[in-house]
């Protein structure tokens, strides 16, 4: 009984994705399906599917998808601007075209264990990468290029 009953929210859910109205403010078949559309700053659309697991949230200018607590993945189509997260903090992913007065600025750590950053400032690259507790290299500007393996 309780599947037929599944079988049946799913698909009302699935008709609401195919024959919705895009311009709805609400619409829900709760915890199956929620999407709320607001326009206080500017257009935002959150979507649930299977609330509280998996979501998706758009503005004019950005993306943001998760599988929670799995993974999410964020877009800045304004900037260029990247993440990811996987299984937040264990790892971390980033990328900016532009930050401040770096430019093409990159990190990525696997928590404990890995820690990566590179990015250019004044047309001199710099990057620092550890592997604990044995290895570390990095190149500050000017100073030259070290590395240390404990």
């Amino acid at each position: 009984m309780a599947t037929r009953h599944v079988r049946l929210l799913l698909g009302i859910a699935w008709l609401l994705l195919i024959l919705g109205d895009p311009s709805a403010v609400r619409a829900a078949v709760f915890p199956v399906y929620d999407r709320v559309v607001s326009h206080a700053d500017s257009p935002t659309t959150d979507t649930w599917y299977l609330y509280p697991f998996f979501s998706d949230r758009q503005t004019t200018s950005t993306r943001t998808i998760a599988f929670h607590p799995l993974w999410d993945w964020h877009v800045d189509h304004e900037t260029g601007s990247r993440e990811f997260d996987f299984l937040f903090p264990l790892y971390t992913w980033r990328h900016h075209p532009v930050k401040g007065q770096m430019r093409d600025y990159r990190r990525s750590y696997l928590f404990p264990l890995y820690f990566h950053r590179s990015y250019e400032r004044n047309g001199t690259p710099h990057f620092a990468r550890i592997l604990i507790p044995l290895w570390f290299a990095g190149n500050q500007g000017n100073t030259g290029t070290y590395r240390i393996l404990f």
